[in-house]
C-alpha cells in the first residue's frame, strides 16, 4: 500500500487535474477575447483613420484644381482638350528653375488603378517631349467623371458636355468622385469656374 500511494503522488506532480485544465481553458478564452477585442477596436480606429487620410486628399485635390484652372489661359498651340476621365489645359505653373510662374500644361487623369493623378510640363518640357513623373493626388477611388461648361452655338446656350476639344477654354469644369471602402457610398462633387474664359473673343 505503501507503494501504491508513493506512486500515485508521483503521477500527480507530472499531470494536471480536471480542475486545473478547465481554470486554464477559462483563462485562455478569456485572453482570446481581450485580444480579440483590442484587435477589432484597433481595426476600427485605422479605418475611421484611413477614411480621414482619403478625405483630406480629396480637399487637396481640389485645392489644386482650383489653383490651375484659376491660372488657366489661352495659349496658340496649347490647345484644351477633355473627356470624362481626363482633362489638360494651359496654365501658368511654378517653375523652381526659374523661381516663378510660366507657361505650361496641367494634365488631370482618372488612371486605371483607381487613382486620380497630376502632371505638370512648362513649355520647354512640353517642347522637347520630355517625360514628366505624374504625382498621386487621391488613391481608393470607385469612379470618377469630369464634364465641361461649355457654349452650344446649336441652342445658343451653355450646356455640360462629357468632353471637349478646343483652344477655347471652357467656362467651368465640374468634377465627380467616389470612393472606394466600408460598402459606404462616398461622393465628392466640385465645380470650378475658369477665369480665363470671359478674357477669350465671344464664341
Amino acid at each position: 500500500m505503501h507503494g501504491f500511494f508513493s506512486l500515485r503522488r508521483k503521477t500527480n506532480k507530472q499531470g494536471m487535474t480536471l480542475v486545473e485544465l478547465l481554470i486554464v481553458a477559462g483563462l485562455a478564452a478569456i485572453i482570446s477575447l481581450a485580444l480579440y477585442s483590442v484587435l477589432g477596436n484597433g481595426l476600427q480606429v485605422w479605418k475611421r483613420t484611413q477614411k480621414v487620410f482619403i478625405e483630406e486628399d480629396v480637399l487637396v485635390f481640389f485645392e489644386k484644381l482650383s489653383s490651375d484652372l484659376n491660372n488657366g489661359i489661352h495659349f496658340n498651340g496649347l490647345d484644351f482638350g477633355g473627356n470624362s476621365e481626363n482633362f489638360e489645359c494651359a496654365t501658368l505653373i511654378y517653375d523652381p528653375l526659374f523661381s516663378a510662374y510660366t507657361i505650361g500644361k496641367t494634365l488631370y487623369s482618372y488612371e486605371s488603378s483607381g487613382a486620380i493623378t497630376r502632371t505638370q510640363k512648362n513649355y520647354s518640357q512640353i517642347f522637347t517631349g520630355e517625360e514628366v513623373a505624374a504625382s498621386r493626388l487621391v488613391p481608393q477611388v470607385a469612379s470618377a467623371r469630369f464634364s465641361y461648361y461649355v457654349f452650344d452655338a446649336q441652342k445658343e446656350e451653355y450646356t455640360w458636355q462629357p468632353y471637349y476639344s478646343s483652344p477655347r477654354l471652357p467656362a467651368a469644369i465640374r468634377v465627380e468622385l467616389e470612393l472606394q471602402g466600408d460598402n459606404v457610398e462616398r461622393i465628392f462633387t466640385k465645380t470650378v469656374a475658369i477665369p480665363g474664359h470671359a478674357f477669350q473673343s465671344t464664341p
